[in-house]
């Protein structure tokens, strides 16, 4: 008798209800180099300057806290500079973004602390600029970087799902610390040098050059002629010549 119908008058007691968060997305980083003297890009040689450019992409629709990128500087680099960090699409006022004191001794890190972002229609570009130069040894060994090694830079980031910290550029928060730690980013460049031989030959009086031996006599008058060749991967710069 007591069986509820359609036909039954509502109760709100029966009512219940369910609320679940779901975050979707997060930031994204990509990352390329290009270097002044080596074409294409990718490629370095020992001693040379390389720029490093970062764009991180901060999606709509979602609010974002603690943003940081971290850059992971490999044995084959020195870490020269920060050269630039500016929000380059999406920002109606440029965020104040601070930079980490690098640590390390043989690889290095580097980072970027971005801050909080709220959530907004269009998306956000970031823009982080950095240079580094190629090393003549592995940082901490005595392995000379020859051409045809590969030097893996990585890039990565992280962020929090509400505000944890308060940026220290002396003190880098642990990966563990975030709530969202992206997949590192890899960046590959082959070392080039240089290879040389140099060849001399021998004129006698005008004559054709030869390599040598040659028949002479007192009196005779003698042009030289050294030939360079590079057999390497890079260009030579700045060849002196000892005779």
């Amino acid at each position: 008798p007591n069986e509820r119908t359609v036909a039954s008058t509502p109760h709100v007691g029966y009512n219940a209800s369910s609320t679940s968060t779901f975050r979707i997305g997060s930031t994204t980083v990509t990352k390329v180099q290009s270097a002044p003297i080596t074409v294409p890009a990718n490629r370095a040689t020992i001693g040379e300057q390389i720029t490093y450019t970062s764009v991180v992409t901060i999606p709509a629709g979602i609010d974002i806290y603690d943003q940081t990128i971290v850059d992971t500087i490999p044995t084959g680099l020195d870490f020269d500079e920060y050269t630039s960090a500016t929000c380059t699409s999406g920002c109606a006022v440029q965020p104040t973004i601070g930079t980490y004191t690098p640590t390390g001794t043989t690889t290095k890190t580097i980072a970027w602390d971005l801050g909080n972002f709220t959530a907004q229609a269009t998306p956000r570009l970031i823009t982080l600029v950095y240079k580094a130069h190629v090393r003549s040894q592995l940082a901490g060994t005595s392995t000379n970087i020859v051409a045809g090694n590969t030097i893996n830079n990585t890039i990565r980031t992280q962020n929090n799902f509400v505000d944890k910290f308060v940026f220290n550029p002396a003190s880098l928060p642990a990966q563990g610390t975030f709530d969202f730690v992206g997949p590192n980013v890899t960046r590959a460049t082959t070392v080039i040098e240089p290879a040389g031989t140099i060849t001399k030959q021998v004129s006698v009086n005008g004559g054709a050059f030869v390599d040598g031996p040659v028949t002479t006599q007192p009196g005779a008058n003698y042009t030289y002629r050294l030939q360079y060749t590079n057999t390497g991967t890079s260009p030579a710069y700045d060849l002196t010549f000892n005779d």
